[in-house]
């Protein structure tokens, strides 16, 4: 996959805000992708996006509890954003 554009990060964080309810495990490793993507492309998120992004983490942390969310999260930086769209 290389380096992920901005719009394939957005992309992903928008699969893991509408995964949130039904799939909140897949969610949880979408945002984790992401959030690598996003760090590998230096590729910072706008304010707007930074909001929704923090209302889904505190939904996605508090239904599945933060030991498990922030597990979740971490084996979802191991995915290439490939990887990660096959998840859902």
């Amino acid at each position: 996959d290389g380096v992920p554009r901005g719009d394939a990060i957005g992309a992903l964080e928008g699969i893991a805000s509408a995964a949130a309810c039904p799939c909140r495990r897949v969610a949880a490793r979408l945002l984790g992708a992401a959030a690598a993507a996003r760090r590998a492309a230096e590729f910072a998120s706008a304010p707007a996006e930074r909001d929704e992004l923090d209302r889904v983490t505190g939904r996605l942390a508090a239904a599945l509890g933060r030991e498990c969310f922030d597990a979740l999260v971490a084996a979802g930086h191991d995915l290439s954003p490939g990887e990660a769209r096959a998840q859902v």
